[in-house]
């Protein structure tokens, strides 16, 4: 009876300690598809171009002060009358367009500030450096999958000026914190032909 009752007794206990096991293994399960769900989100909110940051040459950020960027980049190629039928980077401002080198600013004169809206890599030795990579004419789509795999892959097509061309968009911002233009995130466009990149356009505004 006494050796019956300690069988009894053992297997009760296996059997609460396989559950334990049991419970303890779903747990751990879920801790490592939660961590992996975790990486996977924080992977796709890195795909992104900090405007704050980023830098053409590495020195003149994207709103900058009209004289320092002409003593660096050199006297504007052209600028243009004073626009005022469309909203720019500063909306209840009026502004000019500048081109410099391939690059193309508004100029808000009321506030003293150049804001930088296109750069022609085709036409410009120009770099522009990101919080983590250098942009310019040897850039190719190619290039960018390992740090902006997801933007690569939704690439699109475009026409322009009766070209045909690759396009890819970044956010300005962790996708968490991107200010919206007319209710869409503000963004770059990356525009490549047969592969080298050639334009990259900011459209942003002042927030």
């Amino acid at each position: 009876m006494k050796s019956i009752l300690c069988c009894l007794i053992i297997s009760i206990l296996l059997l609460a300690a396989c559950k334990h096991a049991t419970k303890h293994v779903s747990i751990s399960i879920s801790k490592a598809a939660l961590r992996d769900s975790l990486l996977k989100n924080r992977l796709d909110t890195s795909e992104y171009i900090d405007w704050q940051k980023s830098k053409i040459n590495g020195v003149i950020f994207i709103l900058s002060h009209p004289k320092i960027t002409y003593q660096i980049l050199g006297i504007p190629d052209h600028i243009s009358p004073l626009i005022t039928q469309y909203a720019g980077y500063y909306p209840s401002e009026s502004f000019k367009n500048v081109s410099i080198k391939g690059c193309q600013f508004e100029l808000y004169e009321s506030i003293d500030v150049l804001v930088l809206r296109k750069i022609y890599f085709s036409n410009t030795d120009i770099n522009f450096i990101t919080q983590n990579y250098r942009l310019n004419s040897s850039t190719i789509l190619a290039s960018l999958n390992k740090i902006y795999g997801q933007a690569v892959n939704h690439a699109y097509k475009v026409s322009e000026n009766n070209e045909d061309f690759d396009a890819i968009e970044l956010p300005v911002e962790k996708p968490d914190t991107v200010p919206h233009v007319d209710g869409n995130p503000a963004r770059w466009v990356l525009l490549f032909q047969k592969g080298q990149l050639t334009e990259l356009d900011y459209n942003g505004s002042g927030h």
